[in-house]
């Protein structure tokens, strides 16, 4: 009779422990929960949170009271625990699960580097971004760099020539901002036909000095972005043109907005209202936004648009832009230069001299261009591989969906618009 009770008093204990677990979180509330939390780890890193368009009463309840990096940690680590007691059926649902997991993965990984942990350039890139860049001498740019010697004929070292010869093009500062503005019109000219545009979405340009980078988009929500682009950077024609795509259409600015129509609003995905700079939302944004520059411009369109427009705009001679074009086109054979040296330069194998010298003699940039470089690397660490390797990893998914029978911009526009994991 004793053993009867007992076993009647422990099951009787047990179903009170079942009935009073929690009940396991919804998709939305774990994204809701993200959101929060990710407003909270900006409190303590200036920059973390790059864009917030969501509800105005979560972002002041951040800020008046953040928790700790420890207890945000532990946050982190049980919505990603309750992310994987979801299993939806479909497909959509799955990718959203994904990305979110993917997203909170860096979230935890920044916690731990900002509580003082070191990791290497590759570890790094792999828990923020999802993606490392392949080993590569640098000895495997020379014969981009004799492309370029065949281009720049003349005395001396053929990094030397290419750079003298690009800096002949610096368009005055005086005619920069008219210059980003035109080229961003025909960025956004050459998207219309392929991506419709959110009503209503503008930006607004303003011209900055004293920066690591030489554009940044702030995107503000609505639709509405703040484009800077930095005067310091030497603008040409040929960056005019990166900036207008890059920061702009199909870029940035039209990435964001469509984020925020598609997924945020419409869908109710809460998630999509903030966006942490050192995420893998970053290996898609910054390389769909080189990637989309490609698509808007083939040859021919590029090298109209200098002659007819920006060559004249700067004061510089349209019978030049041919020539000018063919060397800018083969400058983007070094243009994984950047992240090989950053990683080098960071993991400790280069000194700044060495990153400094190995940017101008293989990235093709004069000294202040490299000096920047080396202090985006400084400030920013592994980001530098969403540029490159970025743009490799979206032109590959892009690819094979082209293969399944879309188009280029069809293919671009579900990236823009859908939950996508490039990396890992």
């Amino acid at each position: 009779m004793r053993l009867i009770t007992a076993l009647l008093a422990t099951a009787a204990l047990a179903g009170c422990a079942t009935t009073d677990a929690p009940p396991a979180l919804t998709l939305d509330e774990i994204a809701e929960a993200y959101v929060k939390a990710t407003l909270e780890i900006g409190t303590h890193e200036e920059g973390y949170v790059d864009a917030y368009h969501g509800p105005a009463e979560w972002r002041e309840a951040a800020e008046a009271s953040p928790r700790d990096k420890a207890a945000l940690k532990a946050e982190v680590g049980r919505l990603r625990a309750a992310l994987g007691d979801i299993a939806p059926e479909d497909p959509l649902l799955i990718a959203r699960r994904d990305a979110l997991d993917a997203q909170l993965r860096a979230a935890s990984a920044r916690l731990e580097m900002m509580e003082g942990r070191a990791f290497s350039f590759d570890e790094e890139a792999r828990l923020l971004y999802g993606a490392t860049p392949a080993p590569r001498d640098l000895s495997s740019f020379d014969a981009a760099i004799a492309r370029l010697d065949a281009l720049v004929p003349g005395d001396g070292p053929v990094a030397a020539r290419v750079t003298d010869y690009v800096d002949r093009f610096v368009i005055p500062d005086d005619n920069v901002g008219e210059a980003i503005l035109a080229a961003t019109a025909a960025c956004k000219a050459a998207t219309i036909p392929h991506i419709a545009m959110p009503e209503g979405e503008a930006y607004e340009l303003e011209l900055v000095r004293d920066k690591v980078w030489g554009g940044y988009n702030w995107y503000q929500g609505g639709s509405q972005s703040l484009i800077q682009v930095n005067l310091d950077s030497d603008v040409t024609p040929d960056e005019a043109i990166i900036l207008g795509c890059h920061e702009g259409y199909p870029g940035h600015h039209l990435f964001n907005s469509l984020l925020e129509q598609e997924l945020a609003d419409k869908r109710g995905w809460v998630e999509y209202s903030v966006y942490p700079l050192y995420s893998p939302q970053s290996l898609i944004a910054e390389g769909s936004a080189d990637y989309g520059r490609r698509l808007a411009f083939d040859d021919a369109a590029t090298l109209a648009l200098y002659r007819d427009t920006l060559f004249p705009l700067a004061g510089f001679d349209p019978a030049e832009a041919e020539r000018y074009h063919a060397v800018t086109s083969a400058m983007g054979g070094v243009e994984e230069v950047q992240q090989l040296v950053s990683r080098a330069y960071l993991d400790g194998d280069m000194t700044r001299a060495e990153a400094v010298r190995a940017l101008m003699d293989y990235y093709l940039q004069n000294e202040a261009q490299a000096e920047r470089k080396v202090a985006f690397a400084e400030a920013n660490r592994a980001y530098v591989i969403n540029y490159a390797l970025g743009e490799q990893m979206v032109e590959q998914w892009i690819e094979a969906r082209v293969a399944e029978g879309m188009t280029h911009w069809e293919a671009l526009e579900l990236m823009l618009t859908t939950p996508v994991v490039l990396g890992e």
